[in-house]
């Protein structure tokens, strides 16, 4: 993980997201969403590093990013 961006996909369709030109962020319990003005992707994550992937993204993104809860 990078303080200013996050890689999204693997191989050929690996791109990167900046945190600061992130619109929306949606989680769920087993993965988070990330959606921009040009693209979206998500977060896979190994069990047990949600808490810790989904804090970091948080404190990575501006307070004008919207912040989506979905599921229980």
């Amino acid at each position: 993980m990078n303080d200013e961006y996050i890689r999204i996909g693997t191989g050929k369709s690996t791109r990167v997201m900046e945190y600061d030109k992130l619109k929306r962020v949606v989680l769920t319990p087993e993965k988070i969403r990330l959606e921009a003005k040009f693209g979206k992707g998500i977060v896979f994550i190994p069990d047990g590093d949600y808490d810790i992937v989904r804090n970091y993204i948080l404190c990575r993104i501006p307070g004008t990013t919207e912040v989506i809860k979905e599921g229980p």
